[in-house]
């Protein structure tokens, strides 16, 4: 198991929950925050180190649209031949087809840490991909993650845009991050912008406090983020505070929640409105095996009720043994129609691996085991009725179905809606 750098305990915090995981263009890019920007790259940074026994091969984000899930956006990783991360390709869903968006080559030193991070952005007019921003990545001694430099590429060349620089305590944590930005105009170097100091009890993160560099003469206190444990250094929420020149004030609110592995299973945010905190997204985390395959989003609307807001499905793979090399084509291609269903669908597959029975597994959201399906012989599709093994029908609702072929699963979702 690879060594994962501990900055990620903090990034998990500060970055993870909060970050919009959404493909970036260059104008989103030009557009945040130095600190958003830096939030953004840490988040692939993450995804980048946090390798395991099981290597994940595609991530799809869908939508909530006209009473159905709606394709909207999807990842494929690439790895090398020693599990290092070597290229993520990100698609969009347009007109009824998976386009290219964005590209990301990921260089690592002979450790599996990575060195560079190269950004294309699609550009569909010429069919070609165009560079848009590179990340270079320096270390300590002790492989933390001391600087980050972000470079754009602009008119020909590669310039200088952000760099991150983090400062560690005796236990590896980090407890200072300076964000600073080139000054493209006066051209004298690096200019502060941001600084988050990190407070700790032992290994749990309390607090960070964020400041803006003000009037080039001083630290200004922005907001802060404090943090109650749930237990083995695990957040049991987490509340933004803005300051005023005066107080602080409430910002947003988030409450986490577990299960016995300590798998985070739900994250509840809650928004500051008219002195009251207010429902905002309710996320639900559906794992197997210890690895997060589904993540369902509720948005509260209306001040009534939730609805469904987004849906994302993780497929996992392991390596190949004969050439140690992922074997994403072997993984099954699961899919159901019609989704959603009245009265049955039909549950198709297709894998090169293949056992003598092949079981399709469907569950309610509680995890609980409502059908069992056998495709034998060469079958490759099956009809559910929406009725659970002793033969009662089901209620209306989302309802997970799952395959195991040889050595690979996949997860799916479907409704039933009568």
């Amino acid at each position: 198991m690879k060594k994962i750098v501990l900055i990620l305990c903090v990034i998990f915090v500060v970055s993870v929950l909060t970050a919009d995981s959404r493909i970036k263009t260059i104008a989103d890019l030009q557009n945040m925050s130095n600190k958003e920007r830096k939030d953004y790259f840490f988040e692939m940074y993450e995804q980048i180190m946090n390798l395991r026994d099981l290597y994940i091969l595609e991530e799809l984000h869908q939508d909530w649209e006209n009473e159905a899930w709606v394709n909207d956006e999807k990842i494929i990783y690439t790895w090398s031949t020693e599990g290092f991360l070597d290229e993520m390709l990100w698609l969009t869903w347009e007109e009824g087809a998976w386009q290219n968006a964005q590209w990301q080559i990921h260089t690592n030193n002979a450790e599996g840490y990575p060195i560079e991070t190269l950004y294309k952005m699609w550009e569909p007019i010429s069919g070609t991909w165009m560079d848009m921003a590179m990340i270079l990545y320096t270390y300590d001694a002790n492989w933390n993650m001391i600087e980050m430099l972000m470079q754009m590429w602009f008119i020909d060349q590669w310039m200088d845009a952000s760099r991150y620089t983090m400062t560690y305590n005796n236990d590896n944590n980090p407890i200072q991050v300076l964000s600073q930005e080139w000054d493209f105009e006066g051209g004298t170097g690096w200019l502060n912008s941001g600084l988050e100091t990190y407070t700790y009890d032992g290994l749990f993160l309390q607090e960070i406090l964020d400041q803006m560099w003000e009037n080039d003469s001083e630290w200004i206190t922005n907001h802060r983020l404090t943090f109650t444990e749930a237990g083995n250094a695990y957040p049991a929420t987490e509340l933004r505070e803005n300051w005023n020149l005066v107080e602080w004030t409430n910002d947003w609110y988030h409450q986490f929640f577990y299960d016995n592995d300590w798998n985070e299973i739900q994250t509840l945010e809650q928004d500051w409105e008219d002195d009251q905190w207010v429902n905002w997204e309710d996320h639900y985390y559906t794992y197997e095996d210890g690895y997060q395959i589904e993540r369902l989003t509720y948005r509260w609307e209306g001040g009534r009720d939730w609805v469904n807001h987004s849906f994302n499905t993780y497929t996992w793979g392991t390596l190949d043994a004969e050439d140690n090399s992922i074997s994403p084509d072997n993984v099954p291609i699961l899919t159901n129609y019609p989704n959603p269903f009245s009265e049955t669908t039909t549950i198709s597959f297709s894998t090169t691996e293949r056992t003598e029975n092949t079981g399709i597994l469907i569950y309610n959201l509680k995890g609980q085991e409502v059908k069992t399906l056998i495709l034998s012989g060469n079958e490759v599709s099956v009809v559910w009725n929406g009725k659970d093994n002793n033969g009662s029908q089901v209620a209306n609702g989302v309802y997970l179905y799952k395959i195991k072929a040889g050595k690979y699963t996949s997860t799916k979702k479907m409704i039933l809606m009568k």
